[in-house]
């Protein structure tokens, strides 16, 4: 990736995850995600990420990874359920006490530290609450 102009100076809380960090030897953060109450919090220390895109296209690259950056960060912030590495799908009638229903689990590709050769059990306990 193209060297950065620069980057805003931020020190990030302790329940944060950084990133990417800047390779100078002054380790400042530059990417930061962190939960926030129901939501979640991603931190971008630069104003200059669009070189990354534009370093891409000059060396014909393309900028699909660029792209597919940002989206994965825009996903991610929302909650994109499509992120998770495991997704059950329950039918539409709920059913009742007692009736067995089909229940529809898939994994991630990506997910490779699951054991896909285990069943997949689960109960289900007071569901009105």
């Amino acid at each position: 990736m193209p060297s950065l102009d620069g980057v805003n100076l931020f020190e990030p809380k302790s329940s944060a995850t950084v990133l990417l960090e800047s390779a100078d030897g002054s380790a400042w953060p530059i990417l930061i995600v962190s939960p926030f109450g129901k939501g979640r919090v991603l931190a971008l220390g630069t104003d200059y990420s669009w070189k990354w895109y534009t370093g891409r296209v000059a060396k014909g690259r393309g900028n699909l990874a660029y792209l597919r950056w940002v989206d994965r960060m825009v996903r991610w912030l929302t909650k994109d359920p499509s992120l998770d590495p495991v997704q059950v799908t329950f039918p539409e009638n709920s059913g009742f006490a007692g009736q067995e229903i089909e229940v529809r689990v898939q994994l991630q590709e990506e997910e490779s530290s699951l054991n896909l050769g285990a069943p997949i059990t689960f109960s289900v306990f007071n569901p009105m609450d």
